[in-house]
């Protein structure tokens, strides 16, 4: 303003107001800001410098689905404000990196057209059309000599630009909103939980030892029919005080099937007690899996 740089200063303003948290960005090694109608030299370096932090990397699943016990995962993944109209020339990296172990596992990536990547940036100055992947995940691979390992396996994406691999984890796009682990048998006591912990996608391979089979009204109590050896039902609640209440509820075993019955009260969380596992407030913690963010259970949904 004060060398008379009114047309600039408009230019700027006006591109700002019709492109929001959009811009143009110039340069291969350092990233700056590229305004229309403003000349390269008329922002200071400190202004127009972009940072890492201002150039992040957007991952976001959209679909993720089961075929021939191969997990496919869909979403987008691009580095904000850099379009990719068409399939990018360096390709998207992918890999599972499990969680207490320098252990990675490289994934393949399929480019693929996903014009939901343009319409979720809410602006119209890019095109994110071709920033669409496809990752396979075969569970197969992660077996240790043969067998299933219990164990956490986090997914990162990498893409590259600016000279550098910009990497994150996958974020809820479509799907994943919900808060709800998804499972999946893989065999008859070990199933894949696939689930959002920080908003980030991970997956976890862990041991079934009980089965929810089904449930029903009892009089005036809920009745579940859970499959394994089942010596009890910890069921925790909110007492008149307000403190948090954990009983065990006995169980009842006929032809193979467990069924404990739950008192008339809203429960906040269950879970199983196996034989050889200490009681409530007994110091060691039921030998089951966590069955979810929300649930300490270790009893899996029927069918997965």
């Amino acid at each position: 303003m004060a060398q008379g740089r009114w047309d600039e200063a408009v230019a700027i303003i006006v591109f700002e107001r019709e492109n929001p948290g959009a811009f143009r960005i110039r340069g291969l090694l350092s990233p700056s800001l590229e305004v229309p109608g403003v000349a390269s030299g008329v922002l200071p370096k400190e202004v127009a410098a972009l940072s890492d932090e201002e150039i992040p990397l957007v991952a976001r699943l959209t679909e993720m689905v089961w075929e021939g016990g191969v997990l496919r995962v869909r979403g987008y993944a691009h580095v904000r404000n850099v379009p990719v109209p068409e399939r990018p020339r360096i390709p998207t990296l992918a890999w599972l990196t499990r969680k207490g172990s320098r252990k990675r596992i490289p994934l393949r990536v399929t480019p693929r057209v996903e014009p939901l990547a343009t319409l979720h940036s809410k602006q119209a100055l890019h095109c994110y059309d071709g920033s669409g992947f496809e990752i396979s995940v075969d569970p197969g691979r992660l077996r240790s000599g043969g067998k299933w390992a219990k164990g956490t396996w986090s997914l990162t994406l990498a893409v590259w630009a600016f000279g550098k691999a910009r990497k994150d984890g996958i974020a809820p796009g479509d799907i994943g909103t919900s808060g709800h682990a998804h499972s999946h048998r893989l065999d008859e006591g070990t199933r894949w939980v696939s689930d959002f912990v920080k908003k980030r996608l991970e997956f976890r391979v862990e041991p079934v030892r009980t089965e929810l089979r089904g449930h029903s009204v009892n009089g005036d109590h809920l009745a579940l029919d859970l499959s394994g050896a089942v010596e009890g039902l910890v069921v925790s609640f909110k007492g008149e005080d307000g403190e948090q209440v954990e009983r065990v509820h006995p169980v009842s075993t006929e032809a193979g099937t467990a069924r404990a019955l739950l008192p008339p009260r809203r429960p906040v969380d269950a879970r199983c007690r196996h034989p050889g596992t200490a009681r409530p407030g007994g110091g060691r913690r039921p030998a089951t899996p966590r069955g979810g963010p929300r649930r300490r259970s270790g009893v899996g949904p029927p069918g997965g």
